[in-house]
């Protein structure tokens, strides 16, 4: 099923090469909102790939991150240190990518040592959106 209000989502999972990437786990982080709905989780089990959610103690960790981020708060964000930690922890479980599902993980991307791919589909979007106009 296509989500036709959510088509940036659909458009992510068919262009990005991790359409090819079955049964691969990946994580999102995004709003407690974003999570709830599962706006993500629902578009990207139709091309067979697994989203995970943090915990609802790690929720409360991104969701604060996130609060941070909107105050202005990117390489001095007091939660930085926690989401890279949690992050290293699904490293460890064997996770390899995360989604930053929101506008405000990604700004928080080079900020973090996690050793995973760490996925902007906002990004994605924009160069998707710049290539379709240079036509």
């Amino acid at each position: 099923m296509v989500y036709p209000d959510y088509a940036f989502v659909n458009y992510f999972c068919w262009h990005h090469p991790l359409k090819i990437a079955k049964n691969r786990k990946i994580l999102v982080l995004a709003t407690t909102a974003t999570i709830r709905f599962g706006i993500y989780q629902q578009v990207f089990k139709n091309y067979g790939i697994e989203l995970l959610n943090p915990t609802d103690q790690e929720q409360e960790l991104v969701a604060a991150t996130i609060d941070q981020v909107k105050a202005g708060r990117l390489a001095d964000n007091p939660y930085l240190v926690d989401l890279d930690a949690m992050l290293e922890q699904y490293v460890h479980r064997g996770i390899k990518a995360c989604i930053g599902a929101c506008t405000e993980i990604p700004l928080l991307f080079p900020y973090l040592r996690a050793q995973l791919e760490k996925i902007d589909p906002t990004l994605l979007l924009a160069r998707m959106a710049v290539r379709e106009a240079m036509k």
